[in-house]
């Protein structure tokens, strides 16, 4: 019966019409020879070799008139059909066996990539050995790709001797990614127990090879380590053995081989290599014994141009004879790369004593040209053998024999370490005797023999003669063992050595110290052997992939950065190029920490640093300090919005700028940047405070002076208070910055202690400070002592101070500082403070227990509408327990020039102090030539006045200060006092006020007072033995104007032993009391337990001290002018006081101790006389001219 059919299964190609042919369906030809396209589908076999929906082109002579039956008859044949894209393999696919399309891919037209997608699990109906032919369609384009779909994990299991033949078929790969990455989705396992069983064979004809073969992302997975010969073997026609045409190109990548002898087994033809092998990342064996291998891990023999790299070898064990490898290099080779290969626990359990070795090079004729590098070999052992050398005998971590020339053993580490039974000759490198003179370069290596069993072990043993090396040098050979190295006979140290290879004179003698005995990544722990290597082109990277230095590389396989112990130098030649740059000093400690103090010394300009690198922590408890070396250096760089040099947790770390170990400030420090720049940032973290970090002798200079230079803090970027103790800031200049100096620590007991003294902020202009010096918050004991301070000067509308104590600042001195030129020239509010304690007002943070003393305070102005002052308290500063001594301060010149007529002030006291007894003392301060603009007002706020009382306190003990109110205010119409008590001092007793002078010799302003108090007196506990004096019409003001003093002793109720003196000044300026003249002042004072000193550090007199600030001692007296002709009588005088001589005086002229000139008289004569009866009581210089002398004498007016 004749029948037609549609194709409704697959579409034919190539067919002038499409048929169906099933079993018992016959075709009538309908004329010549024609052909068509067939598929073979369930319903029946019509070519029973073929398999299931299938595509057939058949081409039907003429001669046949019928087919019938299920053969093709002689007129009929198969044309193969054309196969391009993905097929899947599985129940339901495509295909239902890998073996079924397998089969119609060899008999196939390529037209273009195929790709057989696994979809299921397990694979148990393949027929084995699944043989890949030689397909002439196959190219770079037209591969042929196994692999699992998407999502699927696949494993194809066999008992046969052969699962996969790859026969001289090109461009094919088994890829075990499911999703195209470097997971490993597929299993290839034999389960054959007997025979000579492979699981892949790579195999060439006699005519072709198999070429650009790979094997990636796969697990190969043999039945027992000693049943499966090879996982892939790569050999001629016949299994294992070479033949003549090369396989080229092979890849073998990412994959895990377990159980067997061999994982990869690669043989060419020695006259015709297989070339391009590249063989790397893969994992083979383990250290579990019955999933490693025994016999090797790889084997190459009769290659060339191979790359074997990355690859990891783990227990390879044999226990009869023959010598077991990690990875044999064999036969005639050319052109072998060996790197970065992790080889472990290799050994020989045969108790006759055979060989076991990580890496054995065996060339043979003609090999040339192969490199091991940077490669780990670990734990090699065999059972012993103490009468062999060979690689037969013993456990070898490198052994290297045959006849190859150009053999470059570089940058290797091996370890042996676990031990032999029996003693041997066991080395970490063994140079067979067949070594060819002149072909071996060994350098840059470690060869470490740590086992402890009896008998010989050495670092390196050499067959052969020295004259087999063309260099051997930069090496580090150690062993436990009685002998270094063997050569012609043991060599029992380096210098044997040395003398025995007649090289290796910069090798070394040291123990390394590895990560473990698997792991021979160096730790930091190996300063010894840190950059002791030579440079080889060859090696660039180390076994990580990590640059090795172009100048002093690290021997042994990891490039390595040694814990820093010692000195090291910075700049281009040094041991480090930079500081903060990447690959710096800095990265360098952080990554490698110290295992000794460390010092760091500049050889040269840095002037690119970028900041990017801190100093972190370092353990240990170690020191790091950076100095200049050999000449003045400077650092300098641009880091934005950060510090150039910071430190971060970092303790014991010292920023020195002398190069003589003395005060030389011979390191500039500069941050070039204009964003948010500091230049040097001590910062803690978290709570740990840092510790013992010191910063001094250099050029502090910042990129902007609205950003701060030097910063003590937590490391946050914001102004978080820091965790520290024993920071010393000293002897730097300190330029061009909003804050010279900032530090603030958390409050806390015993934190923040830190030293800042002889600093230097006097720069000028552009370079200049232009907030605040020096400023510390939160600070338990600040020192802060012999400071330089000026130039302070802005425009800007904000306060500038010299040194500011802020909140929370306590236990803290302030001491011997020069503080001048703090000048805002500003007319809004703005304001100028030599010295400034500030604190909250809530009595909870509080500034107690400081101490400001012997600082000297002058030309400070302001022209704005606030205050200006030489030292102002603010806030809580005092508590019933502690309190602040201001002490032995000169404070001078300290002008308000606006003209709305705002106060300046020497001391500011507008504090809450709320200690009874001792909350803040004054004592032994010297103030003078306080004045501003003027204006007539009475408040306390309008004009220049000394000392001046504000605010709800209670605690004061105002002792022995010298005050002189000696220039005359711009505008006459003003109230200008030496000290104010104003209306806010409530308290009773709230002031004691005693042995001080007080004096306003101001001429022009029109109310001017000593003492000026708008407060009752009963805020005086005791007011007495003060000396008030006044050259206006009152003496003082308390509820009233009191003109003199015995009305000022009445409106105290107290005062019975004060005085109204003018004093002898040395000048208006300088308030230390003249010998002469202040005889009425001498030991008129009254002993106080606070006050033992003067403002000098003179003893005071324990009974009869002196009022004011100066312990003098009066040598003034009327008889003391008699060892001269001139007589001035009377002395003191009323009204007219008379002056003889016994030769002419030409002039006499009288000044007040102020040094304004009262009188100017020619005399022209041997005597004349001078009217004092309408001057002021008080101490007044007379001085006479006769002839070339002038004599001087002090009289006192009463």
């Amino acid at each position: 019966m004749n029948q037609f059919y549609s194709d409704p299964e697959r579409v034919m190609k190539k067919s002038n019409f499409r048929r169906q042919v099933t079993k018992g369906v016959s075709l009538l030809l309908l004329g010549a020879a024609m052909s068509f396209s067939y598929a073979q589908n369930v319903r029946g076999n019509t070519d029973p070799n073929a398999p299931a929906k299938i595509s057939y082109d058949v081409q039907i002579n003429a001669a046949a008139s019928k087919i019938y039956g299920s053969t093709f008859p002689a007129a009929i044949s198969k044309k193969a059909v054309a196969l391009s894209g993905t097929y899947t393999v599985g129940i339901g696919g495509d295909y239902a066996t890998l073996s079924a399309a397998v089969a119609d891919f060899n008999s196939a037209a390529i037209t273009g990539p195929v790709t057989f997608n696994l979809t299921d699990a397990t694979y148990p109906s393949e027929t084995f050995p699944i043989k890949i032919e030689e397909n002439a369609g196959s190219s770079a384009t037209n591969t042929l790709t196994i692999k699992p779909a998407a999502g699927v994990d696949a494993m194809i299991s066999g008992n046969a001797a052969i699962l996969f033949q790859i026969n001289a078929a090109d461009y094919v790969t088994f890829d075990g990614s499911n999703n195209g990455s470097t997971s490993q989705n597929l299993t290839l396992n034999s389960t054959a127990a007997t025979g000579t069983t492979s699981i892949v064979w790579v195999s060439s004809t006699s005519s072709a090879g198999a070429d650009y073969v790979t094997f990636k992302n796969l697990k190969f997975l043999g039945n027992t380590p000693s049943t499966t010969v090879g996982h892939i073997l790569v050999s001629g026609p016949t299994l294992g053995s070479p033949g003549t045409i090369p396989n080229n190109f092979l890849t073998i990548e990412n994959n895990i081989f377990n159980r067997g002898q061999n994982a990869i087994f690669a043989v060419g033809f020695a006259t015709n290599q297989d070339d391009g092998a590249v063989i790397k990342n893969n994992t083979i064996g383990s250290t579990t014994l019955a999933e490693g291998f025994a016999f090797r891990g790889l084997a190459v023999q009769n290659a060339k141009n191979v790359l074997i790299t990355g690859n990891k070898i783990d227990g390879v064990t044999i226990s009869s004879s023959g010598t077991s490898s990690g990875m044999l290099i064999g036969a005639a080779v050319n052109n072998i790369t060996v790197t970065a290969n992790k080889i472990n626990e290799v050994s020989n359990t045969s108790t006759v004593g055979w060989g076991s070795n990580g890496i054995w090079l065996n060339a043979g004729t003609g090999s040339a040209d192969i490199l091991l590098a940077n490669n780990f070999v670990t734990n090699v052992h065999s059972y012993g053998y103490a009468s062999g050398g060979t690689e037969t005998d013993n456990g070898n971590g490198i052994v290297i024999g045959g006849v190859a020339t150009g053999v470059k053993i570089y940058h290797n580490s091996v370890a042996l370490t676990a031990n032999q039974n029996v003693g041997g000759r066991p080395s970490a490198l063994n140079i067979l005797s067949s070594v060819t003179a002149g072909t071996l370069d060994i350098r840059n290596n470690i060869l470490v023999n740590n086992q402890t069993q009896t008998g010989a072990r050495y670092a390196i043993y050499c067959g052969a003669t020295n004259a087999v090396f063309s260099n051997i040098n930069y090496n580090d050979y150690f062993t436990t063992g009685t002998s270094l190295g063997f050569l012609g006979s043991a060599r029992t140290d380096l210098a044997a050595w040395q003398a025995a290879t007649g090289k290796d004179a910069n090798s070394l003698n040291i123990a390394p110290v590895f990560v473990s005995t698997t792991d021979l990544h160096m730790t930091s722990a190996n300063a010894s052997l840190d950059n002791k290597g030579t440079v080889l082109v060859e090696v660039t990277k180390d076994i990580d992939g990590t640059m090795r230095s172009t100048t002093k590389p690290d021997m042994g396989a990891h490039e390595f950065k040694a814990s820093l112990n010692g000195t090291y130098t910075v700049g281009s030649t040094g041991d480090f190029a930079s500081l903060t740059n990447s690959g710096g000093a800095f990265e360098y400690l952080n990554t490698t920490g110290a295992l000794g103090n460390v010092t760091f010394n500049i050889i040269e300009d840095l002037t690119g640093e970028t900041g990017i690198n801190p100093i972190n922590a370092i353990t240990g408890g170690y020191s790091l300090t950076i100095k200049p070396s050999g000449a003045a250096r400077a650092i300098s760089g641009t880091m934005a919005s950060n510090a150039l040099i910071r430190t971060v947790g970092a303790s014991n770390i010292t920023i020195d700028g002398s190069l003589s170990g003395g005060t030389d400030r011979s390191l500039s420090i500069t941050n070039l940047s204009t964003t948010g720049p500091q230049v040097v940032r001590f910062g803690s973290v978290g709570t740990t405070p840092m510790t013992n970090n010191t910063l001094k002798n250099t050029i502090i200079t910042n990129g902007l002076n609205t950003s701060t230079a030097v910063v003590i803090h937590d490391d946050a970027l914001a102004t978080t208070a820091g965790y520290f103790n024993n920071i010393t800031i000293q002897n730097n200049e300190i330029k061009k910055a909003y804050m010279g100096i900032y530090t603030a620590s958390a409050v806390g007991a015993g934190n923040g202690g830190i030293t800042i003294k002889e600093n230097n902020m006097t720069a000028s202009g552009a370079d200049a400070v232009t907030l605040a010096g020096i400023y510390v918050q939160g600070t338990d004991g600040a020192v802060i002592q012999n400071n330089t301070i000026s130039n302070i000067t802005s425009t800007g509308a904000y306060a500038r101070r010299g040194i500011w104590l802020a909140t929370g600042t306590v236990n803290s001195t302030v001491s011997g500082n020069t503080i001048s030129n703090i000048t805002s020239g500003s007319s809004a509010g703005s304001a100028a403070v030599g010295i400034f304690i500030s604190s909250t007002n809530n009595g909870v943070v509080l500034n107690t227990n400081n101490i400001i003393d012997n600082n000297s305070i002058s030309n400070i102005s302001c022209a704005g509408t606030t205050v200006t002052a030489g030292i102002q308290i603010f806030g809580a500063v005092a508590t019933p327990t502690s309190g602040i001594s201001l002490t032995r301060n000169k404070i001078t010149n300290i002008k308000n020039t606006n003209s709305g007529g705002y106060a300046a002030i020497g001391i500011y006291l507008n504090g809450y102090s709320t200690a009874a007894n001792g909350g803040v003392n004054i004592i032994n301060n010297m103030i003078a030539d306080v004045a501003n603009y003027g204006f007539n007002g009475t408040s306390y706020l309008d004009n220049g006045v000394g000392i001046t009382f504000n605010g709800a306190s209670t605690g004061y003990k105002i002792y022995n200060n010298s005050i002189n109110m000696n220039t005359n205010q711009t505008v006459a119409t003003g109230m200008t006092a030496a000290i104010n008590v104003t209306s806010s001092i409530t308290a009773a007793g709230a002031i004691d006020l005693r042995n001080n002078i007080f004096v306003n010799s101001q001429t022009t302003t029109a109310n001017r007072y000593a003492i000026y108090s708008s407060a009752p007196a009963t805020v005086f506990s005791n007011i007495d033995y003060n000396d008030y004096y006044s050259t206006g019409a009152n003496l003082g003001y308390l509820g009233s104007a009191r003109a003199t003093l015995a009305a000022w002793q009445t409106a105290t109720g107290k005062d019975a032993n004060s005085l109204n003196i003018l004093p002898v000044f040395v000048s208006p300026t300088d308030l230390h009391l003249t010998t002469t003249g202040n005889e009425a002042l001498d030991n008129k004072g009254t002993p106080l337990a606070e006050v033992t000193i003067d403002i000098d550090g003179d003893v005071r007199n324990a009974t009869t001290p002196d009022m004011g600030a100066d312990e003098f001692t009066s040598t003034l007296a009327v008889s003391d002018n008699a060892k001269v002709a001139i007589n001035v009588y009377p002395n003191p005088v009323v009204d007219f006081v008379n002056i003889n001589n016994s030769s002419r005086i030409d002039s006499v002229e009288v000044y007040s101790v102020s040094g304004q000139k009262m009188v100017a008289k020619t005399v022209n004569a041997n005597s004349g006389q001078i009217d004092m009866s309408k001057m002021p009581t008080g101490m007044y210089i007379i001085s006479v001219k006769a002839g070339e002398n002038v004599h001087q004498v002090k009289v006192i007016k009463k």
